[in-house]
């Protein structure tokens, strides 16, 4: 493999164009808990999906909108509208937004529409983008609460990191269920990844790099991750691809992660 190859698969692995996916467990077992829930016959409920940053909420969000079980809207914010309410923006998400007169109840041409069609599932990833100032807290909160006990009774799956936000809807909601994501790996799941990483670009870019009898004990220093173990694998990767056995010496002389960044980063683009 000559020099130029070399660098365009470095780029393509640390870029994440690799095509390489991997989710924990704790998302495959939310994957499966929010389609259960969300196929409920009674509806009404308000599925608050929390996590740490890095742990795969909004990959998991829009997973489940491509599902085929879902059948709903996804509804996002748009900075330039202050004066809109959720329901407000449920209704322009399913294309029924009448008139530009702020709404406050629930329109039953919005309820009549759900429950005809049977689309009722909401999804907000970050809910914390509707909200600007306290008052929002309880407005949204209210709302929320009116579109899951209209007569369409909405269900939504929702994010957010703010703990106040969370206290006022747990507070509103008769139905609410939490469901959480751990960003943090056990040696057994970070071990599979590590292999399944491995063989995959091996196979992908058809090449035979082995794979650093160290990764474990790296993947320990970065805490187990998952985000910074995908991170550290491709780095890890990339100086295969570029110094083969002599890896193990670029690795050596690395005091810190942020030096082995650093050893990739100005190898690859310098």
């Amino acid at each position: 493999m000559n020099l130029e190859h070399s660098l365009q698969v470095a780029r393509t692995v640390l870029e994440g164009r690799h095509g390489f996916q991997y989710v924990s467990e704790s998302w495959h077992n939310a994957f499966s808990q929010v389609l259960q829930l969300i196929q409920d016959e009674e509806g009404g409920q308000v599925i608050l999906v929390d996590g740490p940053a890095g742990s795969g909420i909004t990959t998991l969000l829009r997973t489940i909108v491509a599902d085929p079980i879902f059948s709903g809207v996804t509804v996002t914010n748009n900075l330039y509208d202050y004066d809109v309410t959720l329901i407000d923006r449920v209704c322009a998400a399913f294309s029924l937004l009448e008139s530009s007169v702020s709404q406050q109840t629930v329109p039953a041409y919005l309820a009549e529409f759900s429950f005809l069609t049977a689309q009722r599932v909401i999804v907000i990833d970050d809910l914390d983008v509707f909200v600007r100032n306290e008052r929002d807290f309880l407005h949204v909160a209210d709302q929320i609460k009116k579109l899951t006990e209209c007569r369409a009774r909405f269900c939504f799956i929702v994010s957010t990191r703010s703990p106040w936000l969370q206290q006022h809807i747990k507070t509103s909601s008769s139905k609410l269920i939490r469901i959480g994501l751990k960003r943090q790996l056990n040696i057994s799941s970070c071990t599979e990844i590590i292999n399944y990483f491995w063989r995959w670009n091996n196979s992908n870019f058809q090449l035979k790099i082995p794979m650093s009898r160290s990764v474990i004990s790296l993947c320990k220093d970065v805490d187990f991750e998952i985000d910074r173990v995908i991170d550290l694998l491709q780095d890890l990767y990339v100086l295969g691809v570029l110094f083969g056995k002599g890896a193990r010496k670029i690795m050596d002389r690395c005091i810190s992660r942020e030096n082995m960044k650093f050893e990739v980063q100005s190898n690859v683009y310098s």
